[in-house]
């Protein structure tokens, strides 16, 4: 991610959980086995991780799909793009990172532009 918007001019800091601190908070409350993503506008991240820290973070795209650098571990050890629910209609990897998920957030500055 912070590669991504590296290459757009706006430097993140490096780990998803430094990322989620960083960035300004979003409402996007789980709801049964979806996540309402009313708030959300494409570019938002969203989280995923334990309770205690962030691990993981995707780029929000829209209609509830964001695309991420999907692992090893839990993914398609890629690029991949994914659903924010986790019902039985959605692909596993899907189901796997919506119970890890921890919240969504925006970029609203550089983090090399903060004093």
């Amino acid at each position: 991610m912070q590669a991504a918007f590296r290459s757009q001019g706006i430097w993140l800091p490096r780990d998803a959980y430094q990322q989620e601190v960083f960035v300004a908070e979003i409402v996007a409350p789980i709801e049964g086995d979806r996540i309402n993503c009313q708030a959300l506008q494409p570019g938002d991240l969203v989280f995923f991780g334990t309770p205690q820290k962030a691990t993981h973070v995707g780029l929000y795209l829209s209609e509830d799909r964001y695309i991420h650098s999907s692992g090893k571990d839990i993914g398609r050890n890629g690029i991949a793009i994914d659903q924010l629910r986790g019902d039985d209609q959605a692909h596993p990897i899907s189901q796997a990172y919506f119970r890890q998920f921890r919240g969504a957030g925006r970029v609203i500055a550089s983090y090399r532009d903060i004093p």
